[in-house]
């Protein structure tokens, strides 16, 4: 209804103010351009989206059930579903998080599932100064195989990180699956 009386005002107004100077072609074809123009920005970050929708899911970055990482340090989750719109992502605290797909794709992420779903651990220990570094080194490599979580595929590794004041600082690294 409104759509009619809007059109009936618009054909009012254009026969009183502009019929002996604008040609009717010529006000269709401005309206129409205007109003296309107009659409056009107003669904420039809908149409943004659904491409990089598009770009994802035929990229295959990732696919429901994997986790990514938004970020370096970022949320860590894992993706509940993608459509052409959002991704959304359940975090390790339960939040959904729902993402545009023009910003998954504008951000740095990790899909820590693929190749595989191994994750590289890395702990920090100070040693006395009094405990020699090839003693200490057997002793963490015999502790770090012991454990059943710990791959043997990549091997861990325990490396001589800094001289501390107080103690000798390594860095135990080791692979688990994710």
């Amino acid at each position: 209804l409104w759509v009619i009386i809007m059109l009936i005002a618009g054909v009012v107004i254009y026969e009183v103010h502009f019929a002996t100077t604008l040609p009717m072609r010529t006000a269709i074809l401005s309206i129409g351009g205007a109003s296309v123009f107009i659409v056009g920005l107003a669904m420039q970050s809908t149409l943004g989206n659904m491409f990089a929708g598009y770009g994802l899911q035929s990229s295959r970055v990732f696919r429901r059930g994997d986790t990514v990482q938004l970020g370096h340090g970022g949320a860590v989750g894992t993706v509940f579903d993608s459509t052409l719109a959002t991704t959304r992502i359940i975090t390790r605290d339960g939040e959904m998080l729902v993402l545009p797909n023009s910003t998954v794709l504008t951000k740095d992420f990790m899909n820590l599932d693929q190749p595989n779903s191994h994750l590289r651990q890395s702990i920090k220990i100070g040693i006395s100064y009094e405990v020699p570094p090839a003693v200490f080194k057997d002793i963490a490599m015999k502790v770090l195989l012991s454990e059943a979580n710990v791959l043997r595929t990549p091997a861990p590794a325990v490396w001589l990180a800094d001289f501390g004041d107080s103690a000798v600082q390594y860095d135990l690294r080791f692979w688990v699956d994710g």
